[in-house]
């Protein structure tokens, strides 16, 4: 499982192990194998990143995903943060070499395309993705598994995708509702900061 943590005097860089960010007058975000050594002391962003599921608010789902983003990772590319929708930030992100693979290369912190919402990567464990994202106007939690876009659950009951769009009546006939299936694909957090 990778998981955010906030470590204190740690340097910016990426491995294939870790990827830390540095935040502007914070502590640096670190990603991190579950496995790593982490300080007793390191609290996890992921947790604080919980508290907010349930909160109303007057964002879009991109809006939240990148004030999100920009707290985790600090500054934004003015494009990128700019970008009103999700396939807006689609393309801007593509001038910046920012899709990754979303069966393999998905870190925390990463932002999801799901259709028309963008979700933020908290965690990442067997290849499925712990998000936040808006609905509705609410912050929800989800669950996204681009390897298995149709499926639930896992054998032994564990979320693999969760309905991020909600039922419409005016919805068509084959409309795709679960997060697998709206996967858009993965923007590596790290390729839309200002440098």
């Amino acid at each position: 499982m990778l998981l955010l943590a906030v470590l204190p005097g740690c340097l910016a860089s990426e491995t294939s192990s870790t990827v830390r960010m540095s935040m502007s007058a914070q502590p640096t975000i670190v990603v991190a194998a579950e496995t790593d050594e982490t300080p007793a002391k390191a609290r996890t962003v992921a947790d604080d990143l919980h508290a907010m599921v349930g909160a109303r608010t007057r964002e879009s789902s991109t809006q939240f995903a990148l004030r999100t983003a920009a707290g985790l990772a600090g500054p934004l590319w003015p494009a990128v943060a700019a970008a009103g929708d999700a396939k807006a930030l689609a393309t801007v992100a593509a001038t910046r070499s920012a899709l990754v693979d979303g069966d393999t290369g998905v870190l925390p912190g990463d932002l999801l395309l799901l259709g028309d919402a963008v979700g933020v990567v908290i965690a990442v464990r067997a290849g499925t993705c712990e998000i936040l994202y808006v609905s509705d106007r609410v912050v929800r939690r989800g669950f996204v598994t681009p390897s298995a876009p149709a499926r639930k659950r896992d054998d032994d009951g564990h979320a693999l995708n969760t309905f991020v769009r909600p039922y419409r009546k005016t919805d068509r006939a084959g409309q795709k509702y679960l997060a697998g299936e709206l996967y858009g694909g993965a923007l590596r957090l790290t390729r839309l900061l200002a440098r």
